[in-house]
């Protein structure tokens, strides 16, 4: 599951090109309590790079397994998951973890009881 989904990314060209060129560096977000402190875009950064450096032929990435799995015990072990289930981990923990936003209000939940949806939705915004 875990390498048809980096396979795939890693031909995405934005993606290649994103890691590859380092220009995820500048977008890391450390502070983002919803990411990994940008541990995982380190992790994807090092695998993409060992994918296309054309110096190996094959390679496990370890590091990048015990990192996802820590964070998400339905990727411990080495059980066949669902490619959908990771593809949706992995792009979510790397949105989070290159997110722009550093400092993220925190928003009341808007009561709707009574409410019309037009008022509701005009009171959360």
């Amino acid at each position: 599951f875990m390498s048809s989904v980096i396979q795939s990314l890693s031909n995405t060209v934005e993606v290649r090109d994103f890691f590859l060129g380092d220009r995820y560096l500048k977008e890391i977000n450390i502070t983002n309590p919803l990411g990994c402190q940008g541990k995982l875009a380190e992790c994807f950064n090092s695998v993409i790079k060992k994918l296309w450096s054309g110096e190996i032929q094959y390679f496990t990435p370890k590091k990048f397994k015990s990192l996802v799995a820590s964070k998400s015990d339905r990727f411990s072990g080495y059980s066949q998951q669902d490619a959908h289930e990771f593809t949706t981990f992995l792009l979510d923990g790397l949105h989070e973890d290159l997110n722009r936003v550093k400092n993220k209000p925190i928003t009341q939940q808007v009561e709707c009881e009574g409410k019309s949806d037009i008022e509701v939705a005009n009171e959360s915004w």
